[in-house]
């Protein structure tokens, strides 16, 4: 199973209030992984200057996201969102290299 999968899974599933969205959402791990893939595509696209610190800036990666909100796997990428949040940054760029 993909490590930053699980995390997500395992983050989401330790807030009650987030439980609820793997619940109504099919996160299985292809469907998570290939939401995301998707999700970064989307951004490589908009082919954004380059940033010294961050692989993907999450301020553009949140307005990349914001202009595809009604995307069939936006549901997907609010739950990976969730876990986003819980980041640093040298985390997010071994994210950002790895997935």
């Amino acid at each position: 199973m993909n490590k930053w999968y699980q995390n997500c899974l395992n983050y989401n599933n330790s807030v009650k209030e987030y439980q609820t969205a793997l619940c109504h959402v099919s996160f299985s791990e292809e469907a998570a992984l290939n939401a995301i893939h998707k999700a970064f595509q989307y951004y490589y696209d908009k082919n954004f200057e380059p940033d010294p610190d961050y692989i993907i800036r999450m301020d553009r990666f949140l307005y990349v996201l914001h202009e595809h909100k009604d995307d069939p796997e936006s549901a997907l990428w609010h739950i990976w969102l969730k876990y986003f949040v819980t980041m640093g940054g040298n985390e997010w760029n071994q994210f950002c290299r790895e997935i």
